[in-house]
């Protein structure tokens, strides 16, 4: 019988026990789906919260730029202007501070050609040489003689106009010209000069005459025989008349050569020895 009564009251705490252990789990089961359903609900208003944030603040930074930047517009506007020299100096304190973070050098490089620097002084290291003699001749052509009446009246009535015998007699005042080669010959300068100035000039040539010479037969239209029998052109070298032909005689320098025309065989013409 007491073995009957304790299994008995055993079998009834046994069932007793799993009844209450039963409820105890279904309680805590619910309990701990309202948990979860909770931080579900939680996590999901958090999350709809971050994406209400994350588009706010595209938006919120743009007015805060924008904020900066009217600031600083305003600031600079109330800024006194930047001098061309304040300018300068700016543009190049990046360049220098750049060079004071590198190493120095310890010698300055040389300006190169792109730099402006003065010009330097470079001493004077040449002798005082003498200058050199100009190399020239004076050549002059006149007919001078002709201004005198008795001369004149001599000349060929076409020839008598001041076209051929200017009122001064002058045709060519004193000129000078480079030597330009050796052996250069008053024939030569002569040349020079009635081609420069477009001087009428007749000549015949050495193998034409028995001289061994070109002889001037008219320069100016005034010609041989043109103001008589005696007439023609002879030509003087520092006031003397050459014993040679105007192709035979070589010049020196400074000399003054003047080709004259003459009406009595040179005799009107001082310096000319017949």
């Amino acid at each position: 019988m007491k073995r009957i009564l304790v299994m008995i009251i055993s079998v009834l705490f046994l069932s007793a026990c799993q009844i209450q252990t039963v409820e105890h789990f279904e309680e805590q089961q619910q309990q701990t789906e309202k948990s979860v359903q909770r931080a579900t609900v939680q996590a999901e208003v958090e999350e709809e919260a971050q994406e209400v944030v994350t588009q706010s603040e595209p938006a919120v930074l743009a007015n805060e730029e924008e904020t900066a930047v009217t600031s600083a517009t305003a600031q600079l506007e109330k800024q006194p202007p930047v001098t061309e020299e304040v300018q300068s100096t700016t543009a190049q304190a990046p360049a220098k501070q750049q060079v004071g973070q590198q190493e120095q050098p310890t010698e300055t490089p040389p300006a190169t050609s792109q730099q402006s620097q003065p010009d330097a002084v470079v001493p004077n290291t040449k002798p005082n040489m003498p200058e050199k003699t100009t190399n020239t001749v004076t050549i002059s052509i006149d007919a001078k003689t002709l201004l005198d009446a008795a001369h004149y009246d001599k000349l060929q009535r076409a020839l008598q106009s001041e076209q051929y015998v200017p009122k001064d007699g002058v045709i060519l005042a004193p000129t000078q010209y480079e030597i330009v080669r050796d052996g250069e010959t008053v024939f030569d300068i002569l040349q020079r000069a009635v081609r420069e100035f477009k001087i009428h000039m007749e000549v015949q040539g050495a193998d034409e005459n028995i001289y061994d010479s070109v002889y001037i037969e008219g320069i100016h239209h005034l010609y041989e025989f043109s103001a008589g029998n005696l007439s023609g052109w002879v030509y003087q070298v520092n006031g003397v008349a050459p014993n040679v032909g105007a192709s035979q005689y070589e010049v020196k320098p400074g000399d003054v050569i003047r080709w004259r025309y003459t009406v009595d065989l040179g005799r009107d013409l001082d310096g000319v020895e017949l």
